[in-house]
């Protein structure tokens, strides 16, 4: 199998030597072809012991600078990796479901074809076209970071337009660009970042309890400076409105005519709080000493308490999508999940026993830095510091989990559509829309009658 990209056109091999060549109109010429079989020698594998590679069906195939290698294993998996490491640092591509009867790299080595089965059993077949300067078929690398970062904050806007991070590097980087602040203090930490809907302006929020605010066409300007000089937890934007929330419960609303001031009570710790449009959720505890979610709407004064159940544990994490109604409170122990229905009169408090398990123990896991989309229907979350998961909030199925070495911060688009996932070494964009994933896993599927 062959497959120019200059020329748009994919060229099939099957097994009695015939070629089946279509072009962009979509024609099909049948022909001979010369079937030609390309050196493999099994110790140039630096991934050999981890990806061994496959028996009876086995197939592999060199990019034309012999920079990369590609070959099949036992599991229908599809193995890329530079021969010229001694290190394995392969790509392992999971699209076909049986058995993989051919591989093609485009002339750049960029992309890679593969054809195999695509369905459950061996009787439907397909074509997959990888696009290998992806780090997984969903995302993409925005940025490589010189250093480890240390204590970051992410931020992206509700569209997923726009991103931005502070502690990534020396300065705060507002997609790729540093940021000019001339009002913040090379000692003072950024401890909160918030991006307008459509990403025109940026919101940074200090540990000495200042909020600036930046465009792209003008160096930041300081907007307020808390009255008790406390950093600054989070920053939202609803409506036309931008929310700060600091370390001792203060709440600042400003928009274009005004500034508002109010009080949240409960506990606001760094990881134990969710906010949504005017809501503010915190926790605390009543005379009893029971663990009790302290809800609180800045714009109407009002305060509700939601008493949890015994043996909640301590908290995780806390999502809260303003639309739906219901937040989720993650335990920091192997406790359930709670789902709580925010606004209804009993308050609904139910257990949800997270479906996931850690890989290959079995064990249960613990899930950190939740974030919902603002309709409540995709949920993603850290689990175990080690993986990525996103979960269908209407079913509790896992919708995916992706493993990696090690998951720093995610922050989620409002619209559910994007992520943003910092890793030790790296910022990645994912990309969740589904027909998306679909396209960009499988860009090219042509169904055989074989």
């Amino acid at each position: 199998m062959e497959y120019d990209s200059d020329r748009n056109e994919l060229l099939i091999i099957d097994w009695e030597g015939r070629q089946a060549a279509t072009n962009s109109a979509g024609k099909w010429v049948v022909k001979s072809y010369a079937v030609m079989s390309d050196y493999f020698d099994a110790s140039t594998l630096s991934c050999g012991e981890k990806h061994p590679r496959g028996g009876r069906y086995f197939e592999h195939t060199w990019s034309a600078d012999r920079s990369r290698l590609a070959y099949t294993t036992e599991a229908n998996e599809i193995i890329v990796e530079n021969p010229r490491s001694s290190e394995c640092t392969a790509s392992v591509l999971v699209g076909h479901t049986h058995n993989i009867y051919s591989l093609a790299f485009s002339r750049d080595g960029n992309l890679l074809l593969s054809a195999g089965a695509i369905s459950l059993g061996d009787d439907r077949k397909g074509i997959v076209l990888w696009d290998l300067s992806r780090r997984r078929p969903f995302s993409r690398k925005l940025y490589s970071l010189s250093r480890r970062a240390f204590d970051p904050r992410l931020a992206v806007s509700a569209d997923g337009s726009s991103w931005a991070c502070a502690g990534c590097e020396d300065a705060v980087l507002w997609d790729n660009v540093p940021v000019d602040l001339p009002f913040v203090r090379s000692q003072t930490k950024i401890t909160a970042l918030a991006i307008s809907h459509r990403g025109t302006q940026l919101a940074i929020g200090t540990s000495d309890g200042q909020i600036v605010r930046t465009t792209r066409s003008r160096k930041g300007t300081l907007t307020h400076l808390s009255s008790d000089r406390e950093p600054i937890l989070k920053l939202w934007h609803s409506r036309l409105a931008l929310f700060a929330l600091s370390k001792t419960g203060g709440v600042v609303r400003l928009d274009d005519t005004s500034v508002n001031t109010s009080k949240v009570e409960g506990k606001v710790s760094s990881v134990c709080h969710a906010v949504g449009g005017s809501i503010v959720i915190s926790e605390s505890s009543d005379e009893d000493g029971a663990t009790e979610l302290v809800v609180s709407d800045v714009d109407r004064g009002a305060k509700t308490r939601i008493r949890l159940p015994p043996k909640s544990g301590s908290c995780g994490s806390v999502a809260f999508p303003e639309a739906s109604r219901t937040a989720v409170r993650s335990p920091g122990n192997y406790e359930p999940l709670l789902t709580i229905m925010i606004g209804t009169s009993p308050h609904n408090v139910n257990a949800w026993n997270s479906p996931l398990r850690a890989y290959p123990s079995g064990l249960k896991t613990l899930l950190s830095r939740m974030h919902i989309s603002k309709d409540g229907g995709l949920m993603a979350a850290v689990s175990n510091s080690m993986s990525v998961v996103l979960m269908n909030m209407a079913t509790k199925a896992i919708l995916g989990q992706v493993d990696m070495d090690e998951a720093v911060d995610i922050v989620m688009s409002s619209d559910g559509q994007k992520l943003l996932l910092l890793t030790s070494n790296s910022i990645e964009e994912w990309d969740l829309a589904p027909r998306k994933w679909q396209l960009l896993a499988t860009f090219l599927v042509l169904e055989s009658d074989a």
